[in-house]
């Protein structure tokens, strides 16, 4: 009798055991969940909007803040192709409520960060994203010394008060769909129906636009090419008509502090044309050396007045330094970040007065 039960419980538990190795073993493979905020470099290869959106979904989707105008509770996120700097895309986020809102407008230039929720169905171009969550990956330190910049530019004010505006193109992209104009220090975005009036644009250029301020989002303001106007988008000074001309300038000196972007501080001019800031990188591609020498000679007048410098949107400008400056202008693509002016010596460098 025990030899029976013995047996018995035996084969019970075999029998139990056979069936926890095919629970085991018979089950689909599950999917190992994303670690939050984990970079995952192939997911950014070719910038895919799915693959992107999946991230943003998942892990969170992992990027620099390009710019916050936290009046107007505007924020632009930067996501770059991995090994390529050039090929980037920006995202316009927009908060799920108001604590991501407050998040969103904490945060600064070159700050890297991880959001997560969900990308918008949305007509434009530029792709939206809906941001349930916030986490601060890095900080750039370059401004944190300044105080945060207050904008001059209260832009709800000076738009609603006509219906065409002189500025400066701030952005474009996809075939001129997308159009960001600067109006004084502020931004607004354009939306474009038919692109022929802005495929041709460059960043930098001086132009004229009739708009219609769109009702939906209010906020940050949208405009929209007046389709009425028979020449909607004016040109006033194309900066790509300078392109390998010789010139001399004449304006206050800028400094955009070493980041993410940059490694090392790169200097420029800002240079009033049509009473609208336009500012040129100052540079030499041919010889590291004269390059070298020339921004040192320029970190040299820099420092030499640095009490004096204000904190402009980006970057950083002195009024009471100011250049002439000498060289040819260089503009190769349209979304170029800054004219540049090609100096050949430093030389070619006189502060006005002389110092």
């Amino acid at each position: 009798m025990r030899l029976q039960n013995t047996i018995l419980l035996t084969l019970v538990g075999l029998g139990l055991l056979i069936a926890l190795s095919l629970n085991l073993f018979a089950q689909p493979e599950k999917t190992a969940i994303a670690a939050p905020c984990e970079y995952d470099p192939a997911a950014y290869v070719g910038l895919n909007p799915d693959s992107l959106s999946r991230e943003l979904e998942t892990r969170g989707l992992i990027g620099e803040i390009h710019g916050v105008n936290s009046p107007l509770n505007m924020t632009v996120l930067s996501v770059r192709e991995p090994e390529n700097f050039f090929s980037h895309q920006e995202f316009s986020v927009i908060a799920a409520n108001d604590t991501v809102q407050a998040q969103l407008n904490d945060l600064h230039r070159h700050d890297r960060v991880c959001l997560q929720g969900t990308a918008l169905k949305n007509p434009s171009p530029q792709p939206h994203i809906r941001v349930e969550q916030v986490q601060v990956l890095g900080t750039w330190d370059g401004l944190a010394a300044e105080e945060d910049y207050g904008y001059a530019v209260d832009l709800p004010a000076l738009l609603r008060d006509t219906t065409e505006q002189v500025g400066i193109v701030h952005a474009i992209g996809a075939g001129g769909k997308i159009l960001v104009m600067g109006f004084g220090d502020a931004i607004a975005p354009l939306v474009v129906d038919d692109p022929q009036w802005t495929a041709n644009l460059y960043r930098g250029d001086i132009i004229r636009v009739h708009y219609q301020i769109q009702t939906q989002p209010n906020q940050p303001p949208h405009l929209r090419l007046d389709p009425a106007v028979a020449e909607p988008v004016e040109m006033i000074d194309a900066i790509v008509a300078e392109h390998g001309q010789p010139a001399t300038l004449t304006g206050s000196l800028v400094k955009f502090p070493q980041s993410p972007q940059l490694k090392f501080d790169v200097y420029g001019l800002d240079v009033v044309t049509h009473d609208i800031h336009r500012i040129f990188t100052l540079i030499n591609f041919s010889d590291m050396d004269t390059f070298t020498a020339l921004r040192e000679r320029l970190a040299q007048l820099w420092d030499a007045q640095a009490d004096t410098a204000q904190r402009d949107r980006n970057s950083l400008i002195n009024p009471n330094i100011t250049l002439t400056a000498t060289g040819t202008i260089n503009v190769i693509s349209p979304d170029q970040a800054n004219p540049q002016l090609l100096i050949d010596t430093v030389n070619d460098i006189t502060p006005t007065p002389a110092t």
